[in-house]
């Protein structure tokens, strides 16, 4: 007679306060340690200024400081390896004694930081380009490249280089979407980037296997021919627009990709209706106002977040 043996369940794993709280840590500690040789540097440059020349020597000094102690970090790294392992060590320690009293970290938080640990620490602190997010794998794009129309707004967000959602953040934004792109009638992409400083077409499957979170918006066109028209106006740019590094809405010959988006539906779609932030009076059009839109609706998201997009710089 054969037995059947029925599968064992794996208890779910318990959630460890001492990795949450240790990855917290590290990371305040890296955003810490890498301003302190700028800090240090820019201090001893005045001290020694101000010594040899007086108050405009101490000025002279104390920005020759802050310029070699920017370069000190930019090359040994030594602020954000530093500051990240004591960081991490002092977080270690008090999310052990805040486990112990019974705090238990939130489930999102506490899935983020399983990998985390001290051992791996310096080699992540090390590289500025890491995460611990994977970019998307052709299976995990295949249901949201499937929904895809002409027309749509594609948002996405790179974990690797974090100015961006830093920079959107400074501005009054979410930080979880920093590029966004629009779809073409043969399901490519038009959008445009710092690093082609021109408006480029891609296959669809780019990206999405390009990036670690893609969001699909539909805009409520009032008909097709306001599909036409705003995709006529994102092709008329190829050629004409170099990539706005100043952000200025007001100058159409130079656009950053959420302006290029926004204005190709301000002239094909005027009934979508698309808000603007004003940061310190400067007028801005950020990924979270396609969201925000009233007049868009949410096909398909990864999802993203900005703190755990943070905290993967560390884990």
């Amino acid at each position: 007679m054969k037995i059947q043996r029925l599968p064992v369940p794996i208890p779910p794993r318990k959630p460890s306060p001492p990795k949450a709280a240790g990855a917290c840590g590290a990371l305040a500690g890296l955003c810490a340690g890498r301003a302190v040789p700028v800090a240090a540097t820019s201090a001893g440059g005045w001290v020694v200024g101000q010594a040899l020349g007086g108050t405009w020597g101490g000025v002279a000094g104390l920005a020759l400081g802050a310029c070699a102690g920017y370069l000190l970090e930019k090359h040994t790294r030594v602020g954000r390896l530093a500051g990240g392992m004591v960081g991490g060590a002092l977080g270690c320690a008090i999310g052990s004694a805040a486990g112990a009293l019974g705090w238990q970290p939130s489930a999102a938080l506490a899935k983020e930081t399983e990998g985390f640990s001290l051992k791996s620490l310096p080699s992540k602190l090390l590289n500025p380009n890491y995460t611990s997010h994977h970019r998307l794998t052709p299976e995990e794009a295949a249901p949201g490249m499937a929904l895809v129309q002409p027309g749509d707004v594609i948002l996405t967000s790179d974990d690797e280089d974090f100015q961006l959602e830093l920079m959107q953040k400074a501005a009054g934004a979410s930080g979880n979407w920093t590029h966004a792109a629009i779809v073409d009638e043969q399901k490519r992409t038009m959008d445009i980037y710092i690093s082609t400083n021109q408006p480029v077409l891609n296959p669809l499957g780019f990206i999405f296997g390009d990036n670690h979170h893609v969001c699909v918006l539909r805009p409520r066109y009032a008909s097709p021919d306001s599909i036409t028209k705003t995709l006529d106006y994102a092709r008329e740019q190829f050629g004409k627009i170099t990539y706005d590094h100043r952000f200025n809405m007001k100058d159409d010959d130079k656009q950053y990709c959420q302006e290029y988006i926004y204005k190709a539906l301000a002239h094909g779609a005027p009934e979508i209706h698309v808000p603007m932030r004003k940061p310190l009076g400067h007028e801005l059009v950020l990924s979270d106002e396609f969201q925000n839109s009233p007049d868009m609706d949410l096909v398909w998201s990864t999802g993203s977040d900005f703190k755990l997009n943070f905290l993967s710089k560390v884990t």
